[in-house]
């Protein structure tokens, strides 16, 4: 199965996700995405913390 991972940018720092993921196919890479993204943005307004804005990618890992 491919692997993907995330990419975080945000203003001029990249953070690149060092744990891959297994996932049959791109749209259940980006489906999962989406509620790791939601959770985060969860529990960021739980600790009143406010988010930057930053640019997220998700990508298949070469290998």
């Amino acid at each position: 199965m491919p692997l993907y991972y995330f990419v975080v940018r945000c203003a001029d720092e990249m953070d690149e996700d060092e744990e891959r993921l297994e996932f049959p196919d791109q749209d259940a890479a980006i489906a999962d995405a989406r509620i790791c993204l939601l959770d985060m943005a969860r529990e960021a307004a739980r600790l009143n913390i406010h988010l930057v804005t930053a640019n997220t990618s998700l990508r298949r890992h070469p290998g």
